[in-house]
């Protein structure tokens, strides 16, 4: 038999020697996943032994973990604005970044009711389901153009209860929409074709390419938006965007092109301008 001891000392050894710096941790994450329990119920029973076949779960999850599978993806959960989300491999894992964009769109709109929300390549559904919590009486759609990511966002949405108030549309982009909306909101693929060498080994070979890189230096969808969102939108309704940390200002000019006019940005920690908000003049 093998104790809990014995199996985090092995998973912490392992996951260091192929470069992962928190390789404790980690640990502590996956093995009390396998078991169902809390990470401060193996530190009081970390003499406790192990069926063999909870070792044999906790060995293959750490064997996906030191090929620098993301650590989401392994679970098939990640945290987003306080609240867990279901991911796999068919969509991006979601992104503290991320949380700028929707801190921005509460921020706008927070003592409004009953507002119409239309999330243009939801993924996950990360984005459209907490403003759905987070917005009083809000409905949304959401638009995909991948038939695998819908489906994890529709379990999302029925996880959180909001499946009520949540459209899910298989599109590419506008194709099938619909109808006015307050707020239009997108977190689009921006990251250019020739910026690979930027990225994480992780997020290179486990993360869905199509959610990730986009055309004309990262700023296609962009013009994409901006060329189609008025059609959609209602006279006093809003776009948000989330952007690359040195976009801002292409991508303010693609939007002032259309007529859009810039009428608040958000910066994330680091200090760098990740959320655009626009008006249709």
């Amino acid at each position: 038999m093998t104790s809990i001891k014995d199996l985090l000392e092995y998973g912490s050894h392992s996951l260091r020697l192929v470069g992962i710096e928190y390789g404790a941790l980690e640990s502590r994450i996956l093995l009390s996943h396998v078991i169902g329990c809390s990470e401060s119920y193996l530190i009081g029973h970390n003499e406790d032994e192990l069926a063999a076949e909870i070792v044999q779960k906790f060995e293959t999850l750490v064997m996906r973990r030191s090929k620098h599978e993301p650590i989401a993806y392994i679970l098939e959960e990640k945290e987003f604005y306080g609240m867990g989300f279901k991911v796999t491999h068919d969509v991006l894992i979601p992104r503290s970044d991320t949380e700028t964009l929707v801190d921005a769109v509460i921020q706008e709109n927070a003592d409004k009711e009953n507002l119409r929300i239309l999330d243009l390549g939801v993924g996950s559904g990360c984005i459209l389901i907490t403003l759905l919590l987070e917005l009083r009486n809000s409905s949304g759609l959401g638009v995909e153009i991948s038939e695998q990511a819908l489906n994890i966002a529709q379990q999302n949405a029925s996880h959180h209860q909001v499946e009520e108030r949540c459209d899910l549309i298989l599109s590419d982009w506008f194709q099938h929409v619909k109808g006015k909306f307050d707020i239009i909101i997108s977190n689009p693929p921006y990251i250019a074709q020739n910026e690979t060498h930027l990225m994480s080994q992780e997020t290179l070979q486990y993360e869905p390419k199509l959610a990730l890189f986009a055309p004309e230096n990262g700023l296609e969808n962009y013009r994409i938006l901006a060329s189609n969102a008025k059609n959609f939108m209602h006279p006093n309704g809003r776009l948000y965007v989330e952007i690359g940390a040195f976009q801002k200002e292409a991508v303010e000019d693609i939007f002032i092109q259309q007529e859009f006019y810039v009428s608040a940005q958000y910066k994330d920690l680091q200090g760098f301008v990740r959320a655009l908000s626009f008006n249709f003049t």
